[in-house]
């Protein structure tokens, strides 16, 4: 039930406190009217928890009001226990009308020493001790209503408690009744209610309860239980409240042992809800102190709304291991020698008056303020032995600092000395920085980054940059520069394409270490970088050539080289030229281009020029060309010729290794016959025949023939070879 722990502040609770707690303590000497005039208003009905269970020998019935104001009142009016038999004749018996005890049966009752007891009476016949007319806030304020409510609250919610510590109590508080009347083997049904009428106070029904005679089989605590540990020898027990308001703990000191109660009485864990310093809210806590470093177990009881008590828990193991640090040894002196320029080695003189059994041995501490964050180090890892007083460590390249001596037990616990101070001098440069990068943005901040030197004693780093690496480096770090990332504004628009930078480290006794690796960071430049001009054209017959001169810009990156016919819209990328290496050839560009001969439609040459930082200067003007390629074309033709009497023909037939392609062709027959003075044109062939048939040759006639190759353009090839065909003179 477990009721005192959920108890809910509510709009109608308070309001019911405004009025119902001064009516209520003279409930006794008004009548039945006057209590129902007082309070007919009431807004809401309040509500009353019941639980039963079934004992070999009696029937125990339990309830709880969950306010204030219901329980005082029925403290006086009381509780309506009734009774019938089910499978019987169903009448309803009223077996009592259940109230508390009076203050004389209490003493008679239970002992004068009995603290619960005490606790109980005073809590039904004390009543509160703030009332609405003597809070502490103002008189009538809605903070002194909430005073009022919340002292009510903490009165009925630790009488239920009692009531739940106790089932004795319970009975004596009126919140119990235990029917020894009934058979065995007979299931009854059980209604509680208020000694009331609704008119004075609206109280839902109690759920009417069957039970039965039976043996109670109490179950095991279902539990889950965590820990945590504190010096010297603490372990806090933590586990879910929800069901149980007390418990029992016990502990088992060694496997096998008997199981130890760790409580007298029933243990009420107060103050665990709503604690911030528990591991988390709503946890039941249990503090216990062992004697010593080992494993326990513990195990835990719960006691219920009637007072029975579970089964334990599964056994819930702690290992308590030694958290307790061993005496910290004395330091006496601390002697430094330096055998070269390179090395230091400290000797410390150390005492110890009392040498656990558990020391592992001592290890020398070192710190500095900037060294590591200025957290204490161990020089080395190899331990003193328990019994030695001295010990000698390298300390080569540590600034001065402070030492201590730690003593180390078994687990690992540590009690150190008070510091000295411990004068050293460094000659040991550190490490170059390694991994030198940087970001450039638009605004020209650059972000310079590296990987630290790995010694511990690098108090700095120093900046420098040069706008050519034969310059004299500068340094750009005004002032110490301790983190490994530094910002730098440059200039945007000069006509240096780089700037370098290189990065030291110095440690705090000031070595410089070796210059990092040169980096080399292009400097932003959003200004387009001009273009390309034309400084020599010419046309040939095979060829188009133009030379490009590129501006002497020191940032330019690439230049690249498009080509198109005029009636087209998408440009070829023709070529891309490194700007480094135009550089070194004059910064020129020789360009010869042999696109196919068009005798129509110009080419079109533009170029693009792209500096370091990716801006572009856009297509520079075209440059335009006709190129038609060469008039007359070198074509290999060789051309055969035979006259046939009997059909009186002539055949002309020639053949050809390769005809380039310069649009479609066809071949053109020239003749020369009998009584012209030259040749002329006689047929176009086309390109696939490859011969002619004459049949205008006359006996005794003699004609010449040769063949060209005329392309649609107008273009023509040299001639073949001459071939001569006379015709015989008939008999």
């Amino acid at each position: 039930m477990n009721t005192y722990r959920k108890i809910i502040l509510t709009a109608f609770g308070l309001l019911l406190v405004a009025t119902l707690p001064v009516v209520a303590q003279g409930m006794e000497q008004q009548s039945t009217t006057e209590q129902a005039d007082t309070v007919a208003d009431s807004p809401a009905p309040y509500v009353i928890g019941l639980l039963s269970r079934g004992y070999d020998d009696r029937i125990v019935l339990r309830w709880a009001p969950n306010e204030y104001v219901p329980w005082h009142v029925l403290n006086s009016a009381g509780y309506v226990v009734q009774r019938f038999e089910e499978g019987g004749d169903w009448n309803i018996d009223t077996l009592a009308i259940v109230k508390p005890w009076p203050i004389e049966k209490f003493k008679q009752k239970f002992a004068p020493e009995d603290s619960l007891a005490g606790v109980a009476v005073q809590l039904i016949y004390g009543g509160p001790l703030t009332r609405l007319d003597n809070t502490k806030s103002e008189q009538g304020s809605m903070s002194g209503i909430v005073e009022v409510y919340e002292e009510q609250q903490s009165i009925v919610g630790l009488a239920m408690m009692v009531a739940e510590l106790r089932p004795d109590l319970a009975e004596a508080m009126g919140l119990s009744f235990i029917d020894r009347t009934a058979k065995a083997g007979t299931n009854y049904s059980y209604i509680v209610s208020a000694n009331i009428e609704d008119s004075v106070m609206t109280i839902l029904n109690m759920p009417v309860m069957s039970e039965r005679r039976g043996t109670y089989k109490p179950q095991t605590f279902e539990v889950n239980i965590t820990d945590s540990l504190s010096l010297p020898m603490n372990v806090s027990l933590y586990w879910p409240q929800d069901h149980y308001s007390a418990y029992d703990i016990e502990r088992q000191d060694s496997e096998g042992s008997a199981w130890k109660k760790l409580n007298n009485r029933p243990y009420v864990p107060m103050a665990a809800v709503g604690n911030d310093q528990l591991p988390d809210n709503g946890l039941s806590t249990f503090r216990d102190v062992l004697p010593k470093v080992g494993t326990y177990r513990y195990r835990i009881y719960g006691y219920d709304s009637f007072g029975d008590r579970t089964l334990p828990s599964q056994p819930y193991t702690v290992v308590m291991p030694d958290l307790v640090p061993p005496m910290s040894p004395t330091l006496k002196n601390i002697v430094v020698d330096h055998p070269d320029e390179k090395h230091a080695y400290a000797t410390v003189y150390f005492h110890v008056d009392t040498v656990e059994a558990d020391v592992k041995g001592y290890l020398p501490l070192y710190r500095h303020s900037r060294v590591k964050d200025g957290e204490w180090h161990e020089l080395t890892t190899n331990f003193t032995a328990p019994g030695d007083s001295v010990m000698r460590v390298d300390v080569s390249g540590l600034p001065s600092g402070q030492i201590c001596i730690a003593a180390y037990d078994q687990a690992g616990n540590q009690g150190a000395s008070l510091p000295q101070l411990i004068l050293l001098e460094d000659y040991l440069p550190p490490s170059p920085p390694t991994g030198l990068k940087a970001n450039v943005y638009p605004d020209g901040y650059l972000h310079l980054r590296w990987n630290p030197s790995p010694e511990s004693d690098v108090a700095y780093y120093e900046v420098f940059a040069a706008n050519d690496p034969q310059e004299m480096f500068m340094n750009r770090s005004n002032t110490d520069q301790v983190d490994t990332l530094f910002i730098d504004s440059l200039a945007l628009g000069l006509n240096q394409a780089f700037i370098y930078y290189k990065v030291r480290a110095v440690d705090f006794s000031g070595n410089s270490s070796k210059d990092s690796e040169m980096l080399r960071v292009v400097r932003p430049n959003y200004i387009p970088p001009s273009v390309c001009r034309a400084d020599s054209v010419w046309v040939t017959d095979d060829a188009i050539n133009i030379w490009w001169l590129q501006s002497n810009e020191a940032d330019l990156d690439y230049h690249r080289l498009f080509r198109k016919l005029e009636n087209e819209k998408t440009w070829t990328m023709m070529g891309v030229y490194n700007a480094d290496s135009l550089r070194r050839t004059g910064n020129r560009i020789r360009f010869s281009d042999t696109p196919k001969p068009n005798m129509h439609v110009r080419y079109v040459y533009a170029m693009e020029t792209v500096n370091l930082t990716g801006v572009t200067s856009g297509l520079s003007q075209v440059q335009a060309f006709l190129f038609t390629g060469p008039r007359i074309v070198n074509i290999s033709l060789k051309a055969f010729g035979a006259y046939r009497k009997e059909n009186h023909e002539t055949s002309v037939v020639w053949e050809t290794d390769n005809v380039p392609d310069y649009g479609p062709y066809y071949y053109c027959v020239f003749r020369k016959g009998p009584g012209d003075e030259d040749f002329r044109f006689f047929i176009s062939v086309k390109k696939d025949d490859l011969k002619h048939t004459d049949y205008l040759l006359k006996p005794g006639e003699t004609a010449e023939y040769y063949v060209t190759v005329r392309y649609e353009d107008g273009r023509r090839s040299n001639p073949s070879n001459i071939v001569k065909v006379a015709a015989p003179k008939e008999k």
